[in-house]
């Protein structure tokens, strides 16, 4: 003969016990779930990046994870990276952000290219660049897009070296928050 949990029990004694197993199960169930915590992580989910292309210029050492779409020209991407300190200029960056794309500069020099852009005649024509400036110079990343008129500016520096997915995470960050100060366009 089975028995089950309440067989010749107390029914108040009963509920007691079934709630106490309900929950054993939900944390076991809970726990179950966190046996690969040991393993290699999986693709961390992207909340803007999943949903635009990524141009990742000839100079940036960067990967990018398979669920972040690629483009292969600034021009089929919203979110353009290059390298801290490259050679584009700062007029082909203004039509880039003019254009709604998000420019990120990633590396070496980056802070100091941004700075130099945004004092150009390029930037200050087409935007309100008042307070845009990267007063880190030792930045690892800086990054600049529009806002209506006005140019905002991001920037983070970590220490050591970052990994791809952290860079793409920042990425990340930055655009869900350009998304939201744009009002989700």
């Amino acid at each position: 003969m089975r028995l089950e949990i309440g067989d010749s029990e107390d029914w108040s004694i009963s509920g007691r016990r079934r709630a106490l197993l309900a929950a054993g199960v939900s944390v076991a169930g809970t726990l179950a779930g966190c046996s690969g915590l040991g393993e290699s992580p999986t693709e961390q989910p992207f909340a803007a990046l999943d949903r635009q292309r990524v141009y990742l210029d000839d100079g940036v050492d960067l990967s990018a994870p398979d669920a972040v779409p690629t483009g292969s020209e600034p021009s089929d991407a919203g979110v353009v990276v290059v390298p801290g300190d490259t050679e584009r200029s700062p007029n082909r960056a203004a039509e880039w952000i003019a254009d709604r794309r998000t420019v990120a500069l990633l590396g070496d020099g980056c802070g100091d290219t941004w700075n130099s852009w945004v004092m150009t005649s390029a930037f200050a024509t087409d935007f309100d660049v008042m307070g845009a400036e990267w007063g880190q110079p030792d930045a690892d990343l800086v990054v600049g897009t529009a806002i209506g008129l006005n140019l905002v500016t991001y920037g983070r520096t970590w220490e050591g070296m970052p990994s791809d997915t952290e860079i793409m995470q920042e990425l990340d960050s930055i655009a869900s928050d350009i998304e939201g100060r744009r009002g989700g366009d």
